[in-house]
């Protein structure tokens, strides 16, 4: 596979003139798919849960929306689209020329008539090692189809080797170095704040620079060249554009003619003993057979290619439809356990079980030990336990992500509780611990004891939050209960978002309000500096202008000078509030360096810092609150 065939990057495209390729004939565009008929607000929707890639193929499935997707009619649907390993980047891509002719006649990108882009596609598409079945998603031009000089019969979809958009610009497709020419190799880079064309116009000078994607949207900005332009220049996931996978790798993997990260591969395969277990496994076998497929020890198939099959068959995707077998498998044992004798009493059996898990979680005993007075014989007393938990065990769940009242949707399913099974939702958590009423027969539940239902609840708060086990994340154990990891996950995500707007994070006025080293001190600069706050040289935010005072009828300025006063204090003021936003985003969504080691993680944001402590710290993340996003 060849990379570096051509050595500009002449990109986006509106109009195409589509070369001829060895391997595919001429296939004309089709006028219209119906998608463009929806209301505006529903089509933006749909834009906004699908990446930028698939976004940039939906644009070449019709002549209306190319149309609806260019730089003239959807520049903010593709802004909305830029995804979060993008927002703290600076511009790269821009055809200087073409923003120029904008700003000189004083119009907006939606005046311009999309007549008025005689662009080109040229180059041919990457080669890929597999040919597409007649039935593939892919093969028809009617659905997500590019145009023929992109869409090869071998090819789900291919970026051009250049594309020209505009004036040219000098931009090195080198996927093998680390130099590339307008590429930001790493968040941290020093000097990443340059923003300058290779042919800058002279007539631009009014125009401002973006310095992070990610900030407020400009009009006269064009972002779609932008995104393709970060995919094109070097090896980033075409899903998520990520320069990293989740395992600080680069990113290499190519399948099925894409390059994915890790964790995007994952969403996008289904392995064979997935679909096995589906009841229409039978009916699509035989089409399965002619898909390609990855083979790793077992066959993985490219998800949207076993969509568009069970769509054919079952009118719903591979997603939904595992989640209908999951819901009648779960009805049917619903309405079984709820006419058996013996799981009624199993139920009751595990409400005490939770009832006394309450009591220990509390810090009381549920089965204490008899005082007996040794003259008389006669009980004049209980004595707790010596060896149960005190009321301090469990406060550092108990008073953060796991309060006494919700204790029971940890250690049990909601329908191993319930009185009447089959009235209870659907309940998608996963993974539980060992059910100590599994064991009992209809004649062990006159011989169990209070002590009996005691321990069984104290074995299981043990199990639950004992993180420092070497099995814990095993089957049986806290670790492995989908409910308990998403409530610790959930309360830090909060807080963070909570400190974050708050100001306890990072101090808005002059520095963070922990030092972490000037590593932490400089990556903050230069994200305000981004983002119009300060200087990166400077560790103060600059002072806003006072507004001009007056005491009734009497002031000190002319009423011109007043209102100008009032005016530059009110815009000055409003800017620093929006920047101060766009901050707190990029921050929320792209922050990559551990608090602890200010070392770098993958994937970004509060969600990938999270699990980022969750796996190498874990001692933070159950125990303490004391670990913040840094930049």
């Amino acid at each position: 596979m060849e990379f570096g065939a051509h050595s500009q990057d002449l990109m986006e495209i509106d109009q195409f003139h589509p070369t001829v390729h060895h391997e595919c004939a001429y296939r004309p565009m089709p006028t219209n798919t119906g998608l463009q008929t929806i209301p505006v607000e529903i089509f933006e929707s749909i834009c906004l849960s699908i990446a930028p890639i698939w976004l940039w193929n939906l644009s070449h499935s019709c002549r209306a929306l190319r149309t609806l997707l260019s730089f003239e009619h959807g520049n903010k649907i593709w802004y909305n689209a830029l995804p979060p390993s993008l927002w703290k980047e600076t511009e790269r891509h821009q055809d200087e020329a073409e923003l120029g002719d904008i700003m000189t006649n004083h119009r907006s990108p939606g005046s311009r008539a999309p007549s008025a882009l005689p662009n080109s596609v040229q180059g041919s598409p990457m080669s890929i090692s597999y040919t597409l079945s007649e039935t593939s998603l892919f093969s028809s031009a009617a659905s997500l189809a590019l145009p023929t000089s992109l869409l090869s019969s071998s090819s789900p979809i291919s970026l051009p080797a250049s594309i020209e958009f505009g004036a040219p610009l000098s931009i090195q497709t080198n996927f093998g170095g680390s130099n590339s020419e307008g590429y930001d190799v790493s968040p941290t880079r020093n000097g990443f704040d340059v923003a300058l064309a290779s042919n800058p116009q002279p007539h631009l000078g009014s125009r401002k620079r973006v310095r992070a994607l990610g900030g407020p949207y400009q009009q006269v900005f064009n972002y779609k060249r932008e995104i393709i332009g970060y995919i094109q220049t070097y090896m980033r996931c075409w899903i998520c554009l990520n320069i990293k996978c989740s395992n600080a790798q680069p990113v290499s993997s190519w399948h099925w003619g894409i390059l994915f990260c890790n964790d995007c591969l994952k969403k996008h395969v289904i392995s064979i003993s997935a679909l096995k277990k589906l009841n229409y496994y039978r009916d699509i076998q035989n089409q399965l057979k002619l898909l390609p497929f990855h083979s790793r020890g077992t066959q993985f198939f490219f998800l949207p290619e076993v969509d568009h099959i069970l769509r054919s068959n079952t009118g719903l995707d591979m997603k939904t439809t595992a989640l209908v077998q999951k819901v009648l498998v779960q009805m049917a044992m619903k309405c079984r356990v709820e006419v058996s004798n013996v799981e009624a009493r199993r139920r009751q059996v595990r409400r005490n079980v939770v009832a006394f898990a309450q009591m220990i979680w509390e810090g009381a005993d549920p089965d204490p030990d008899e005082l007996i007075d040794a003259e008389t014989g006669k009980l004049i007393g209980w004595q707790p336990r010596p060896h149960l938990c005190s009321s301090d065990t469990f406060r550092v769940f108990r008073e953060r992500f796991a309060p006494t009242s919700e204790l029971g949707k940890f250690l049990f399913p909601s329908y191993h509780l319930a009185l009447h099974p089959s009235q209870v939702l659907y309940d998608a958590a996963s993974g539980w611990m060992e059910d100590p009423t599994t064991c009992l027969r209809i004649n062990d539940f006159r011989q169990l004891t209070r002590r009996w239902v005691s321990d069984r609840a104290e074995e299981m708060l043990y199990q639950l939050t004992q993180w420092r086990d070497n099995n814990y994340y095993r089957k049986g154990f806290g670790g492995y209960i989908s409910n308990w990891m998403n409530a610790a996950k959930e309360y830090h995500l909060a807080r963070l978002d909570s400190e974050l707007k708050s100001g306890s994070t990072v101090n808005m006025a002059y520095a963070p309000a922990v030092s972490h080293g000037s590593h932490y001190f400089s990556r903050v600069r230069k994200l305000r500096a981004k983002c119009g706050l300060q200087s990166e040289r400077c560790a103060h935010m600059p002072s806003l202008p006072e507004r001009p005072q007056h005491e009734g009828l009497v002031t000190q300025y002319s009423l011109d000078e007043y209102i100008r006063l009032d005016q530059t204090a009110a815009k000055a003021e409003k800017d620093r509030e929006e920047g101060i936003k766009y901050f707190n985003k990029i921050i929320r969504k792209s922050c990559v360096a551990c608090p602890d080691t200010m070392l770098l993680f993958y994937p970004m944001g509060f969600e990938g810092l999270v699990e980022h402590m969750r796996v190498g710290h874990a001692r933070l993340f159950w125990e303490t609150d004391s670990f913040h996003s840094i930049g």
